[in-house]
């Protein structure tokens, strides 16, 4: 059966009401709900970028094998697992449009920020639905991703074949959603408690954190521009997005390991 490289983008959180319906920021971040081909995309910036790659990586990236995923990209943990539970039964439904013509997939995700965390999900997803399909997550590409206590060890799962995990150090926002105090309120919501500090702390780190911890099989990848680091918007800019087959291969030759592979790269070509 011929395996087809298929490619799916997940974005990350939306910016609050009304900034995110400013013309120039819904143009940026428009992407329908649920799974849409590219040529159905509607004019945005995922559209631009992923014609940018199936254009100029035609074999990694086919044009008519490139998807978006659109969820309310609100900041909120129970939000993202319910997003993934809808996109596990989109995922399920296209692998099947591929059988049909005597096809398999070679699944390619790729999300930028907390649409990390909503790909992570899928493996709460799997283990909530029952279905004869077998999916597999070929490569799970994460741009800045917020890891969080709740989502990290996913990553360990065989669910994911491999897990490539791309940041940078002077990214504030990758880190700033204060997964501790989303899960304390949550708690004292659920059991009708008052608000005390002295219990914070046993819900885990206050912020979302940089790297995965050291026992997840993740490949992280620190990249840098030649006189600084990149800030979060830029993992979603152009001419990033263009260096990423090269930044693949340069990750996939450090897959492998049963640990947290930790390597570093400089990008020439950004001023």
């Amino acid at each position: 059966m011929e395996r087809i490289p298929v490619t799916l983008f997940i974005h990350g959180t939306l910016p609050l009401e009304p900034i995110l319906h400013l013309p120039p920021v819904y143009r940026f971040f428009r992407c329908p709900q649920g799974i849409t081909k590219l040529s159905d995309l509607p004019e945005s910036h995922t559209t631009d970028f992923l014609t940018m790659l199936s254009t100029k990586y035609p074999q990694d990236f086919p044009r008519d094998h490139c998807y978006a995923f659109g969820w309310s990209g609100d900041l909120n943990h129970t939000v993202r697992k319910k997003a993934a539970n809808e996109l596990y039964k989109d995922l399920i439904r296209l692998k099947k449009e591929y059988a049909k013509t005597n096809k398999d997939i070679f699944l390619r995700i790729l999300t930028h920020s907390h649409g990390g965390n909503v790909a992570l999900c899928l493996k709460h997803a799997a283990d909530t639905y029952s279905t004869p399909i077998h999916l597999t997550i070929d490569e799970l590409i994460l741009l800045a991703c917020p890891v969080q206590v709740e989502t990290a060890d996913y990553a360990k799962d065989t669910l994911f074949q491999k897990v490539y995990s791309i940041h940078s150090h002077h990214d504030i926002l990758q880190v700033i959603d204060p997964q501790g105090l989303h899960a304390f309120l949550e708690y004292l919501k659920n059991f009708g408690l008052e608000f005390t500090f002295s219990n914070l702390k046993e819900l885990g780190p206050l912020f979302s954190e940089r790297h995965f911890p050291k026992h997840c099989p993740v490949v992280e990848l620190n990249v840098k521009y030649p006189h600084r680091e990149l800030l979060h918007i830029e993992f979603l800019l152009p001419k990033f997005l263009e260096l990423l087959p090269q930044l693949m291969e340069l990750m996939r030759e450090h897959t492998g390991s049963n640990e947290l592979t930790h390597i570093c790269t400089e990008v020439q070509n950004v001023p």
